[in-house]
């Protein structure tokens, strides 16, 4: 069928047709007699395969078959008409489903698909929906690739029993250990939704979205590698570990630093490369991971080096390959730059000290203290920081809380700042984490509660 489908997807709808079926050909019993020998060729390390590689992180769990919420509705039910109908998970996970059915009309179609199948607009619209065609007789049927969504929905086609639709559960090898009880339910129920959005944004890389992006941003694994130190167990650093691994790998040679966008290249996202070299240094803090932060280390300062300063004695603004910043509207993207670059830099400074690396705290240095010295001097006004190229009603106050966070504001400015924040509201989830932990580094816990 001609399903519209998001282009940013490497997968693909599937189309099941049972009466063209091999049949149970994993089992032990069936006969394979008539099968052609499988032919060698190649060794591992040979072409076209190459050399092999391990897999930093641990292989994908899969559970038992489950019950929906809401299966004991339609079991053992016969349907004379088409019926569509909607089976619950109770939230949003990745899974497989798996149909025992009786059909009296072989050819039939059974369409499925989850309530994440408009996900978006333009080239990402759509994500997946899957069809299953009958045979004649009771059949059972397990779609393998994973979907994701907090309810399955089936269009049964008419001549159809339904003995059971189970699901599958499947993801990342990690548990949720950490946890946050706090007298405010509404916070109780939010951290909740947040390690949950945060275990099914997990497979074999951190994403951007189950189903819509599957591609490991580094933009949104900063926020989720921050999030697993909370969330989860010792597991998750080694999808961590596999991410700083894989940028490393992606590493132009000119030193620029990509984030694996969905396309047919890696992009050079500035906002994203700097904000990811953060996360890489905390995932050191909370993982002891010295080997990984060493190689890291050196991208990225090879990466800092290739940002130059401008006559203001601040970073000049760098394009990259892909001039996004955050998501929405009023981003002024010189000072938000600028703030990012300090931090990864501020960062990696503690490391070339920790490590001895003299040329590195020279040019570090060097770059840190001209940024604090011309910083409020040129961004500095009544109301906020703002540059002269942002055309904003009000300050971004994405930039200001960049600003305390980072240490480049003084305290004397914080009043100014929160308040900025309490009336401002532009920030993306990818930077209202920062936007959210400035105010409590300027010590303003129930503003940050009320936002």
């Amino acid at each position: 069928p001609n399903y519209p489908q998001g282009s940013y997807l490497g997968e693909r709808n599937i189309y099941f047709d049972a009466r063209e079926s091999t049949g149970d050909w994993m089992a032990e019993y069936f006969d394979d007699t008539l099968w052609e020998q499988a032919t060698k060729w190649a060794l591992p390390g040979s072409e076209p395969f190459n050399d092999t590689y391990l897999n930093p992180s641990p292989i994908i769990q899969f559970g038992e078959l489950k019950s929906f919420l809401n299966s004991s509705l339609y079991n053992e039910m016969y349907f004379q008409h088409n019926t569509t109908i909607v089976l619950e998970v109770g939230e949003n996970k990745h899974f497989s489903p798996y149909f025992d059915i009786t059909s009296t009309i072989p050819g039939s179609k059974m369409i499925y698909y989850t309530n994440h199948y408009e996900v978006g607009v333009g080239k990402e619209a759509y994500s997946f929906k899957d069809t299953y065609i009958t045979k004649t007789g009771r059949q059972t049927y397990e779609s393998y690739p994973w979907r994701n969504g907090e309810v399955l929905i089936v269009e049964v086609p008419a001549g159809t029993s339904i003995h059971q639709i189970s699901y599958r559960l499947s993801g990342y090898d990690s548990e949720r250990k950490g946890s946050f009880i706090s007298s405010d339910e509404a916070l109780n129920i939010l951290w909740q939704k947040a390690a949950n959005t945060l275990e099914v944004t997990m497979r074999d890389t951190y994403m951007d979205c189950p189903d819509r992006e599957r591609a490991p941003y580094m933009g949104d694994a900063t926020n989720q590698v921050e999030e697993a130190f909370y969330a989860l167990d010792q597991n998750a650093s080694l999808l961590t570990k596999k991410a700083i691994l894989t940028q490393i790998g992606w590493t132009k040679l000119d030193g620029a630093i990509p984030s694996r966008a969905p396309s047919v290249k890696p992009q050079e996202i500035p906002a994203q490369s700097l904000a990811f070299i953060t996360a890489v240094y905390k995932y050191y803090l909370d993982s002891g991971d010295e080997q990984t932060m060493r190689q890291y280390y050196e991208v990225a300062m090879n990466y800092l080096r290739l940002w130059e300063m401008g006559p203001n004695g601040l970073p000049k603004l760098r394009t990259g390959s892909w001039t996004w910043y955050d998501w929405g509207s009023n981003i002024d993207s010189e000072i938000l730059l600028c703030t990012w670059y300090y931090y990864a830099a501020s960062l990696m400074h503690q490391l070339s000290v920790q490590w001895s690396h003299s040329d590195d705290i020279t040019f570090l240095e060097a770059r840190l203290q001209s940024i604090r010295i011309h910083f409020d001097s040129v961004y500095w006004t009544s109301n906020g920081y703002r540059s002269s190229s942002f055309s904003g009603a009000t300050p971004d106050e994405r930039v200001n809380a960049m600003a305390a966070l980072v240490g480049l504001a003084e305290q004397s400015k914080y009043e100014t700042i929160k308040n900025l924040m309490l009336t401002v509201y532009n920030a993306s989830p990818f930077m209202e984490k920062n936007v959210l932990e400035a105010l409590c580094v300027m010590g303003f816990y129930e503003e940050a509660k009320m936002r």
